[in-house]
């Protein structure tokens, strides 16, 4: 008789969880949908503090739910938010950047997107017009070269900003 009652009470818990997963996966991928559908328009508004506010938002969604957006559909708006012509924006992006590179559980997602986007980080580095951003990036790049994300011959253009006497 308790066998019988606890392989109920097993079988109603196995359901409970299904049916709680499939509402999980329900509000996960009306999330998605909700935020793609505002978000790729918002991204690139001719309001850069609009535009500020999505990397932001993205960068927070990350950092609270990786299992849905630390992914590459994702993630790319961040590194395309580096060439906005705004530096606030690409600060919001830099400190994104910053934030997901220093999480040592997320670098093994992040590997793609820094190989993709390592050039316009150093692009950023060594030839943006605002000191903040050319100090952010080289925050980012330092994070990038501890957590072996980059070589060390990468990293030769640091060598030349120190020695050719920039300030930044």
């Amino acid at each position: 008789s308790s066998r019988v009652m606890n392989s109920k009470k097993g079988l109603s818990s196995k359901r409970s969880i299904e049916a709680t997963s499939a509402r999980i996966a329900e509000i996960e991928k009306l999330m998605q949908l909700s935020i793609d559908a505002v978000f790729v328009q918002r991204y690139r508004d001719v309001d850069a503090l609009l535009r500020e506010k999505c990397v932001e938002s993205i960068h927070s969604w990350i950092m609270i739910y990786p299992e849905v957006f630390l992914d590459n559909a994702y993630v790319r708006y961040i590194g395309w938010s580096l060439s906005d012509k705004v530096s606030q924006v690409r600060l919001a992006s830099l400190a994104a950047w910053n934030a997901m590179c220093s999480r040592v559980e997320f670098r093994a997602a992040l590997t793609n997107f820094v190989n993709r986007f390592k050039s316009r980080l150093f692009e950023v580095l060594t030839r943006d017009v605002d000191k903040q951003c050319r100090q952010s990036a080289g925050a980012v790049v330092d994070i990038l070269f501890t957590g072996s994300f980059l070589e060390a011959q990468e990293m030769t253009c640091i060598d030349d900003l120190i020695f050719s006497g920039d300030s930044t």
